[in-house]
């Protein structure tokens, strides 16, 4: 069975190429659906088509007909970065014409990292959410699997010590120190990281490594032109520089960021003082198909947790986040279909201050 979401993004990469059963908008239908990829590593172009409806086929399927048989572009390349310390072989996944931020303009650095249990090729298989999310060029940093036991056992000892985790994921901690080099040695990049589960980890350490590198001064200046999207992960405690960029999101039912809640609360009394900030995850209802724990569903729900959240505080959550989004939208860091999302799930706001807020500060923003 093929699972697809609203804008015929595939949820779960299928094993196969033949035809068969798909799941969209919620409802599941006989519909068959052909599927073309190459292999991920080349410049890859995508092909999904419904090839037939069924007689039965559900009003929301019959009405996307002509959206799900839409063509999708995405390509990977290899490419050498030239970083301070050394030159390191990268993955970057380049977005279609409509994904791409119509304001991209190079100044902006996106960097992905993945979980545990997650091959190169499950990885890549979900580029189009990624680049949903980024609406830019983007880093893949592939935190490589060595089986569930040694995947575990590795994020367990990269969250009690960041000199641990360096050592156990030596490789997808440096490619992501290097990344965050280079891009914070361009002066004016953004640098957005969008992190799931053990990613956080990797991120979390590669940033404590840069902190004593770079001394206070210039690491808070590197935080303040930072965003991380944190997403179903155990790490709760950031760098107090950036702890206002941070936005991590659990959903309900997901075991893995109370993991990293539990190790916090042990150890409360003792990161303040190590200039770490507690930053209270997102929590949202789970309504899509597959697991709590999945990476392709927080980016699909990301518009509507964010607005949840800052709908709370009224007027002046609406003003915080159109500022939020404005920002990432001036440094290409914001996929124009996901900004869509955003719109459309403060519309259905029913505080028409928050609405209001929202609005004529993103209309102000947007005509400087």
């Amino acid at each position: 069975m093929r699972r697809l979401d609203s804008d015929n993004l595939i949820l779960e990469p299928p094993t196969d190429t033949k035809p068969g059963p798909v799941t969209a908008y919620g409802h599941t239908d006989l519909s068959t659906v052909e599927l073309v990829e190459t292999t991920p590593l080349n410049n890859t172009e995508d092909s999904l088509s419904l090839s037939k409806l069924s007689a039965t086929a559900s009003p929301p399927l019959q009405e996307a007909r002509t959206q799900l048989g839409r063509r999708k572009s995405v390509s990977i390349k290899q490419e050498r970065l030239e970083s301070p310390s050394g030159d390191i072989d990268v993955n970057v996944i380049y977005p279609s014409e409509e994904d791409l931020s119509h304001r991209y303009d190079g100044q902006s650095c996106s960097i992905a990292i993945n979980g545990i249990r997650t091959s190169w090729e499950r990885f890549a298989g979900i580029r189009h959410w990624i680049l949903k999310q980024t609406g830019s060029p983007t880093y893949m940093v592939h935190n490589d699997t060595q089986g569930m036991t040694r995947d575990l056992a590795n994020a367990l000892g990269g969250m009690f010590s960041a000199s641990l985790g360096h050592t156990l994921e030596s490789k997808a901690v440096h490619e992501t120190l290097e990344l965050l080099r280079h891009a914070y040695s361009q002066g004016n990049q953004h640098v957005q990281l969008v992190l799931f589960s053990q990613g956080n980890i990797v991120a979390h350490n590669a940033l404590t490594v840069l902190k004593s590198e770079m001394g206070p001064e210039a690491f808070t200046e590197a935080m303040q032109r930072t965003t991380i999207w944190s997403l179903g992960g155990p790490v709760h405690y950031w760098p107090e520089e950036v702890s206002e960029r941070v936005f991590s999101f659990a959903h309900q039912g997901d075991v893995v960021p109370l993991l990293g809640r539990a190790k916090s609360m042990l150890l409360d009394w003792a990161l303040p003082k190590a200039g770490f900030t507690y930053i209270e995850p997102i929590v949202g209802e789970h309504d899509g198909p597959g697991p709590a724990h999945h990476f392709p569903l927080y980016i699909r729900e990301l518009p509507e947790m964010m607005v949840c959240h800052f709908r709370s505080q009224g007027a002046e959550g609406g003003k915080q986040l159109a500022c939020r989004l404005t920002e990432l939208l001036q440094h290409g860091c914001l996929g124009e279909r996901m900004l869509e999302k955003y719109i459309n799930a403060v519309h259905m706001v029913e505080d028409h201050f928050f609405r209001g807020a929202f609005f004529s500060q993103f209309e102000r923003v947007e005509q400087l």
